[in-house]
């Protein structure tokens, strides 16, 4: 039902209800979510919604307070849902072992240039890119349970980039998605 609101909401250019509402539907009933909101109140709600919901364990991230992401400049609030309730924490780039950046170090222009950096990156490139998949992949795998923190898990989501992991399967779900086209 949640794809059918896509259009409205696209073509509104604002957020709306249905932007909290999607992760609360949660068609493939996943144990475990990582979700992210633009708001640190929205991150709140729907952390709040998803522990009444009954999900075992779920992170909702916004990095300071604009990005529906693990940022690495400013502080990423973190919620962290279990059965027994909601945690607040907070993390900095610094926290994660990683180089802080700008938000104009990660803008591209076009779906292109972005797929390219991302191929780079896969293919050993350091810097900004790389560090910012690290963080979110890190948050990934906390939200999974494979890692006590998020700093035991940033070794683990940096081996993964790094040792092709991710790229093969970056090329297994598109080829995966163009098969069900």
């Amino acid at each position: 039902a949640m794809k059918y609101a896509a259009p409205v909401r696209k073509q509104l250019g604002i957020r709306t209800i249905f932007n909290l509402l999607g992760p609360l539907t949660n068609p493939a009933q996943a144990s475990f979510q990582l979700v992210g909101a633009s708001r640190v109140s929205s991150a709140e709600l729907l952390a709040q919604a998803l522990h009444k919901l009954g999900t075992q364990r779920a992170l909702v991230v916004c990095g300071n307070d604009e990005l529906d992401e693990v940022s690495l400049w400013g502080v990423t609030t973190v919620f962290e849902v279990s059965c027994e309730g909601v945690q607040c924490q907070t993390w900095t780039a610094s926290e994660l072992g990683l180089d802080p950046c700008r938000v104009e170090d990660l803008q591209v222009s076009n779906a292109a240039e972005s797929a390219a950096i991302l191929r780079n990156v896969f293919a050993g490139a350091k810097g900004p890119t790389r560090d910012i998949l690290v963080a979110n992949a890190a948050a990934a795998l906390l939200a999974a349970n494979r890692a006590e923190s998020i700093r035991t898990a940033i070794p683990l989501a940096a081996a993964a980039i790094d040792t092709g992991r991710a790229a093969r399967l970056c090329e297994w779900l598109i080829k995966f998605t163009r098969e069900r086209a």
